[in-house]
């Protein structure tokens, strides 16, 4: 029988009367709306070879395209309400203040994005080490947060922004830049428990007894050290920003949490410990970042 030598490539067309699938562009949904009472579709084509190679290859093809297509797609639509950004105009008549080993929160791609920040006349420039770029211009940030590695494993630089900014392939409002004060990765590993663990640590205990391993694995003395060195790297280089942003005419004044004031919430889906700053709430270290300014949080002090 010829046709079991036969190979097989069917198409299915999204046609009138379907229940709506979720992979369903936008302008083919209109079309269908559109012209679906007045107008014939084609259900499905069926091709048919001998040669099963060809079509191999053209089913490799179309699947391909499809992958490129609802990527466009969805790079129009993060980009569709983007506010255009100025250029950045780069510094050359003085010296760049720059700082390295910064990783970058969100990732640009990847699980991890390392590079090195630097300000220029009318903004901030973020280079990584595979060469991709991310501008922050001075006048679209709304707020700028140091926040120095207190009984946390990392320092941080933070930026709010007016308007969102594409990052990799998504948009951001929230940009960060840090450096872990120790490898906490590897002490998260370390500290995960086994499903068959009969006392069920639950997240609490599991952070306490991280961070009683890190006072164990490294020495008071030599983390005030390495805490104290790099808080005064990133002070120094946000001092920096802040002159040259004023230099050129644009506000930039770094704020950090009283961490003294800090109190525990639920922003998201985990406890996390919420500081409050001169302008706003805020928890840097968790992700999703979760920041509000002060002037939209109801004042209930009438009540008590």
């Amino acid at each position: 029988d010829p046709d079991r030598t036969a190979t097989y490539l069917r198409l299915n067309f999204f046609t009138p009367g379907q229940t709506a699938s979720k992979d369903i562009a936008p302008a083919t949904s209109k079309l269908i709306e559109q012209h679906g009472h007045n107008s014939m579709f084609i259900k499905e084509m069926l091709y048919r070879s001998r040669e099963s190679q060809r079509l191999t290859a053209a089913h490799r093809m179309i699947q391909e395209l499809r992958k490129r297509f609802r990527q466009h797609a969805a790079k129009a639509a993060e980009e569709a309400d983007l506010i255009p950004q100025e250029k950045l105009v780069k510094m050359r008549d003085q010296r760049i203040p720059r700082m390295a080993d910064l990783t970058m929160r969100p990732f640009i791609s990847g699980k991890k994005t390392t590079g090195t920040l630097e300000a220029h006349t009318n903004g901030l420039r973020f280079t990584s080490k595979k060469h991709e770029i991310v501008d922050i211009m001075y006048g679209n940030i709304k707020h700028s947060l140091f926040q120095p590695c207190e009984n946390e494993v990392m320092v941080l630089i933070h930026f709010y922004l007016k308007n969102p900014v594409l990052v990799g392939r998504k948009k951001s409002q929230n940009v960060q830049f840090l450096t872990e004060v120790v490898d906490a990765s590897v002490a998260l590993d370390s500290a995960r428990r086994s499903m068959y663990d009969p006392d069920e640590l639950d997240e609490e205990q599991r952070e306490r007894q991280l961070r009683k391993k890190l006072n164990e694995m490294y020495l008071i003395e030599f983390h005030f050290l390495v805490d104290s060195c790099f808080r005064r790297r990133f002070k120094e280089f946000c001092k920096k920003m802040e002159r040259v942003a004023k230099h050129h005419r644009f506000h930039l004044e770094f704020d950090i949490p009283y961490r003294d004031l800090g109190f525990h919430g639920v922003p998201n889906r985990e406890m996390v410990l919420i500081q409050p700053t001169v302008r706003c709430l805020v928890n840097l270290t968790e992700t999703p970042f979760f920041l509000v300014e002060l002037d939209r949080v109801p004042n209930q002090s009438g009540q008590f």
